[in-house]
């Protein structure tokens, strides 16, 4: 399938990490075996900067050797990929693994909520300092409007 302006195709493959069988982390690619010499390249280099920084922190944790890569889906279309990894780690989950994907992956993970300090209003607590330099936000404090 060819569906962008360079030609390439948009095929990815699935595939889970595993440690000792126990620890899953998902991913996509479209190359499966330079997918994972790029985690073993990070993993031998100190000041390797690569797309997934947590997988390869727990590599350096663990121990290369104690890791196996496994494909469990080809051919899924880019367009899908994030809903389709967080299809397998909710199956993972299911099954009992721990999963090592960090939560910007994980669609499923509920966002903190909690109330503006200043105006009172309902807030995802990531976006607080933004939330306050906004100037609904900054005449609520100020005393003027209602919060809805």
């Amino acid at each position: 399938m060819i569906n962008n302006v360079k030609g390439t195709c948009d095929i990815v493959n699935i595939y889970v990490v595993l440690l000792d069988g126990e620890e899953v982390y998902v991913g996509y690619s479209r190359d499966l075996k330079e997918r994972w010499c790029q985690y073993k390249s990070s993993y031998n280099c100190e000041h390797s900067h690569t797309h997934q920084e947590i997988m390869t922190q727990y590599m350096k944790l663990h121990g290369w050797y104690n890791f196996s890569i496994q494909l469990v889906e080809e051919d899924v279309d880019k367009f899908y990929a994030v809903q389709k990894v967080e299809e397998w780690i909710e199956a993972y989950k299911e099954i009992g693994c721990d999963i090592i994907n960090n939560s910007r992956t994980n669609g499923n993970a509920r966002k903190k909520r909690e109330n503006c300090n200043r105006c009172g209003l309902d807030i995802n607590s990531r976006d607080r300092a933004r939330h306050q330099k906004t100037f609904r936000c900054q005449l609520l404090h100020r005393g003027f409007g209602v919060a809805t």
